[in-house]
């Protein structure tokens, strides 16, 4: 078994308006009761342990990603992995002389890929009512 530590393996992902919510709940909060929601790591709110996180891109209207009914976001990150296309994992180029210096030679290094979820029924989305 590996030591603790790194990223943790479920996330929960909102906008401003709930996290900052929760942060009031967690501040508001009877330090005498035991500690379901709690602050974990880098003063995150979390509950039972899993963190949340709040994303700018559900936030804000001007963003393509805009929901205003507020969603909260569960993720496994455990069900999800990268693929990449046959023949496109890391594809280098030959080199090249770089431009106003002699003795520079450049090589690129070129990926495609996409993020795949293995297990979607693991994941949910939940809307403030």
């Amino acid at each position: 078994p590996q030591n603790g530590g790194g990223d943790p393996d479920w996330m929960f992902y909102t906008t401003y308006s709930v996290y900052e919510a929760a942060q009031q709940f967690l501040d508001a909060r009877n330090d005498n009761l035991s500690d379901l929601a709690g602050t974990g790591a880098k003063g995150r709110p979390t509950f039972k342990g899993v963190p949340l996180q709040w994303i700018p891109e559900l936030t804000h209207s001007t963003q393509d990603g805009y929901d205003s009914a507020n969603p909260l976001y569960g993720v496994n990150w455990n069900t999800m992995d990268f693929a990449f296309l046959k023949g496109k994992d890391m594809v280098r180029t030959k080199p090249q002389k770089k431009d106003n210096q002699h003795n520079v030679r450049v090589v690129h290094v070129d990926s495609s890929c996409n993020l795949r979820c293995n297990d979607r029924r693991q994941n949910f989305v939940l809307h403030v009512a």
